[in-house]
């Protein structure tokens, strides 16, 4: 990790002004069945 942040400083990065920094939100939020109160924990989450 060290190496890589030294040579950074040796071979910048050019041509970053063009980069828009702003998240892409090209999915929608997905819908909740139930929205859980604190007391609910644990929660299981399972991906179908």
């Amino acid at each position: 990790m060290l190496l890589s942040a030294l040579s950074l400083h040796r071979w910048r990065l050019y041509g970053m002004e063009g980069i828009d920094p702003t998240l892409s939100d090209h999915w929608p939020t997905p819908p909740l069945v139930f929205v859980p109160g604190p007391s609910d924990s644990p929660v299981l989450v399972s991906v179908v």
